[in-house]
């Protein structure tokens, strides 16, 4: 934790105007970041020298030239105060103001690596590291030893600056990668805060972490992804299963009468979230499961062994193209609905997954179109086509419906109020 104590006779006002502003924005920087045991401008004199900022768990002094009290002009002055902060046992990194002010990133991934990474002394003065913390480049921890609190607070504040992440979300994930590391559920971190890491736990939770600050899904991480209730395993062979598409999942069974024969096909399956949650829902209900991709289809055959999904087949088809001759009372589907110049494809954990379960052509639409064009051919009198689809694709997707010939057709919203599903029905 930053400290921040004024030395006699000096108030707050007074250390704060004698600071320049590289020193005032490495400063509050530090303090943002909640992540090092460094202390206030000017905070401890040694022998005649004050300093501008001092990590004493490294015994680590960080200068930055150009204030009043530093004598930047003057090498020889720097060289004699550092040889004698050497002789105290301590190591010196030094900056200059337009450093400070230009490469602020890599200025505190260096001090922060001097003080939880390398010794203080393995840094010549002013190196910055290639790949610095807080940067998208990576960013290196050494967990060992650290109390679980103030691991939490480092991993938090990191994982929010490379990832963009809200402090609730960074929270969040650095408590459920500390669990997996750990093998112990969130709860069993507020009693032991206050505990260490063993040097295997520490290194499995820095080789998560890692992953996690380059932007890998945590999905894909753990190897698995809650839905409807249900626990997944996922792999980057599937889409991550979505909380939105928990519509399709609640609007398909409001269409398969429970405790009734029922022939459901789910096209796309992915990792058989859809499909397995149906089945365990509407026990006998025959649900056929197709996927164009094979290793998607085995995390999904998976999947329904573990959970206990037994009235579920699943057969490799590009969406309708082996399923010749067979009918069904209700197609539910979550295909590809992306613009394939979309720049969200750049951001975020979409990177990670595959993009053939993403794009469908300029504007998004060629798969939708597909599976709405020849619905009617595998769809018995009567059966229901419900599938989901973009923010801002509800129109052009309930014309697709009405075109085909589709009544009923109606478009359902999300929980965050979002045109997400929409259905029709084939006429009796």
């Amino acid at each position: 934790m930053l400290k921040y104590r004024p030395t006699l006779k000096q108030n707050a006002r007074t250390l704060r105007t004698d600071m320049t502003d590289a020193e005032k924005m490495l400063w509050s920087r530090l303090r943002r970041k909640q992540l090092l045991d460094v202390q206030f401008y000017r905070q401890k004199p040694v022998g005649p020298y004050i300093l501008d900022f001092y990590a004493p768990s490294a015994k680590l002094v960080v200068e930055v030239d150009g204030s009043q009290h530093a004598n930047a002009g003057s090498t020889t002055r720097d060289e004699r105060r550092d040889a004698y902060l050497a002789s105290k046992g301590l190591s010196v990194l030094r900056f200059d103001n337009l450093q400070v002010l230009r490469e602020m990133d890599a200025v505190v991934g260096t001090i922060y690596n001097a003080i939880y990474v390398h010794s203080a002394g393995d840094l010549r003065r002013g190196e910055i590291p290639p790949s610095p913390p807080f940067s998208k480049g990576g960013m290196a921890f050494a967990s060992f030893g650290n109390p679980i609190k103030i691991l939490l607070s480092q991993s938090e504040a990191a994982l929010a600056a490379a990832l963009d992440l809200d402090q609730r979300e960074a929270r969040l994930e650095a408590q459920i990668l500390l669990c997996r590391a750990l093998d112990r559920p969130r709860s069993w971190l507020v009693s032991h805060d206050r505990d260490a890491l063993a040097q295997e736990q520490a290194a499995a939770f820095d080789a998560l972490l890692a992953r996690r600050l380059q932007g890998e899904p945590i999905a894909y991480i753990l190897g698995e992804r809650e839905f409807f209730s249900l626990d997944f395993k996922v792999s980057p062979a599937v889409l991550i299963p979505r909380p939105e598409t928990e519509l399709l999942v609640e609007l398909a069974l409001e269409r398969i009468p429970p405790g009734q024969p029922c022939r459901v096909l789910d096209l796309g399956t992915g990792s058989g979230a859809v499909a397995i949650s149906l089945a365990l829902r509407r026990r006998q209900a025959d649900i056929l499961a197709v996927d164009r991709s094979a290793a998607a289809l085995e995390v999904a055959r998976n999947n329904a062994q573990s959970l206990g999904a037994h009235n579920l087949r699943f057969a490799q088809s590009d969406w309708y193209g082996t399923l010749e001759g067979a009918k069904f009372d209700l197609i539910a589907s979550n295909p590809p609905y992306i613009a394939a110049a979309d720049p969200h494809l750049a951001r975020g954990d979409v990177r990670f997954e595959p993009i053939s379960a993403l794009v469908a052509g300029d504007d998004g639409l060629d798969d939708i179109r597909t599976i709405v064009r020849h619905a009617p051919t595998y769809l018995n009198p009567a059966g229901w086509l419900l599938f989901e689809h973009g923010h801002d694709q509800a129109d052009a997707c309930r014309a697709l419906l009405m075109r085909a010939g589709f009544s009923q057709v109606a478009t359902g919203l999300d929980l965050a109020k979002i045109p997400r599903v929409t259905y029709g029905q084939r006429p009796g």
